[in-house]
């Protein structure tokens, strides 16, 4: 019997659509995946600027719902911090689908099972939730230094006190 695949998508903003890591991009990999093991795939869905810092997502419910209906085999999506940048989420997420029969296959950094490969996957996923940390104190600390500035447009410059004339 053919398996079938239920491909997911996402990215956090709208402007990643527009580079190579853009849902296209993500869609297009994810179902050669899936055609290149032989599965069907019956539906793709995807989530465009919606943090995956958080499990409330059309996109994802969607999925979460084809594989408790066992409408699906397999959800294929590009990398685990497309499915979540939380680990908690993303193993409680497997735990999920695996309680509905569905396999979880990533097109980049795909995990066997056994303990070293769920190690690795685990780190990986919590390097991807502290990138997202630095991100977000990154853009805090950006706000804050604004009003300081008087200008959210203005440009630091970097001045050598050594160079004489211009």
């Amino acid at each position: 019997m053919t398996k079938r695949a239920g491909i997911y998508g996402r990215v956090a903003t709208v402007g990643h659509a527009k580079h190579d890591y853009g849902l296209p991009s993500q869609l297009e990999a994810s179902r050669r995946y899936a055609e290149e093991r032989g599965w069907k795939t019956v539906e793709e869905v995807a989530d465009q600027g919606v943090s995956g810092t958080t499990l409330d997502r059309p996109g994802l419910n969607s999925i979460r719902d084809m594989a408790g209906a066992g409408q699906i085999d397999i959800v294929v999506i590009h990398r685990t911090d497309r499915l979540s940048r939380k680990v908690a989420h993303l193993l409680s997420l497997e735990e999920e689908f695996s309680k509905a029969g569905v396999e979880v296959h990533c097109v980049l950094g795909n995990y066997e099972d056994g303990d070293v490969a769920r190690l690795v996957k685990t780190i990986r996923s919590a390097c991807a939730e502290y990138e997202i940390a630095i991100l977000s104190e990154r853009a805090k600390r950006s706000k804050r230094q604004k009003p300081r500035d008087g200008s959210s447009n203005r440009r630091l410059l970097s001045v050598n006190p050594h160079r004489v004339g211009s």
